[in-house]
This record gives structure tokens, C-alpha cells and sequence, in this order.
């Protein structure tokens, strides 16, 4: 019996190696991953309604630690399928202002995703094809 059983580790061993080979992640697979989000948040959108309309003096999207502009967008391959964007805004040059994180939760098999803001929404930013998981306020002036 203890010969039988020697016989049969090789070939499992072997086996293995062989599915952890052909299980390793290739590039196409990242390439494959990658989605493009397009910020599509228009100067209107940010309009802050409150005795008259005021707008920030300054706002930006972060997303991966990288300012996206309004119109541009910009190729990620995320964790997973989670995403985390951040949004900073100033009222009156900085005396009035505000930053936060939100975390998405992706759907899956999406190439692109279309970013765009609101202040009546509580998270304040929506992103298509995704939901939103978790809200962290950094900054609030």
C-alpha cells in the first residue's frame, strides 16, 4: 500500500503545478479589468442654492490620488470591484470648505463608468453602473 501512495503524489503534485500555472493572471486580464471613468460634472451641477445661487470657488475629483477635470476621463483598473473617489470643494477662496470620500461598489463587466454630482443627493456624487458602499467625511470647514 505504501507504494501505491507514492505513486499517486507525483501525480498530484504534478497536477498542481500544472493548475497553478495555467491559473496565473496574464496582462490581457488586467487590460480586460480596466475601466474608464468620464467625469461629466458640469459648472451648473455645482451651483449651491441657498439665499441665491453660489458657486465653489474651487472644486476637484480625485480619483487614485489624481485630479480628473471636468469633461476628461481617466483609465483605472480598480481593486477588486471597489472604488474609492474623493471630492474637495471651497466656498468664498477656502473659508467654507469640505472634503470626502466615497467608497462604489462596481457592477460587474463594466468598461466605463459616468461620474456626476449633485448637491440634493446625500452622497453628493453618483457614479453609473455602481452603488455606494461607505461615506467619509475628511475635511469640513
Amino acid at each position: 500500500m505504501g507504494i501505491i501512495i507514492a505513486w499517486f503524489v507525483p501525480a498530484v503534485a504534478s497536477q498542481a503545478s500544472f493548475l497553478a500555472l495555467n491559473s496565473a493572471p496574464s496582462p490581457d486580464d488586467d487590460a480586460k479589468s480596466a475601466i474608464t471613468l468620464v467625469n461629466n460634472i458640469d459648472p451648473e451641477s455645482l451651483g449651491y442654492k441657498r439665499f441665491g445661487t453660489h458657486y465653489p470657488t474651487s472644486f476637484h475629483i480625485l480619483i487614485q490620488n489624481q485630479v480628473v477635470a471636468q469633461g476628461h476621463s481617466h483609465a483605472i483598473a480598480p481593486q477588486g470591484n471597489k472604488l474609492s473617489i474623493c471630492y474637495e470643494y471651497a466656498f468664498l477662496w477656502g473659508q467654507y470648505r469640505g472634503k470626502k470620500e466615497i467608497s462604489f461598489e462596481l457592477e460587474p463587466n463594466q468598461t466605463e463608468c459616468i461620474l456626476t454630482f449633485s448637491w440634493h443627493d446625500p452622497n453628493r456624487l453618483q457614479l453609473s453602473h455602481a452603488k455606494v458602499v461607505a461615506v467619509k467625511v475628511l475635511e469640513k470647514k
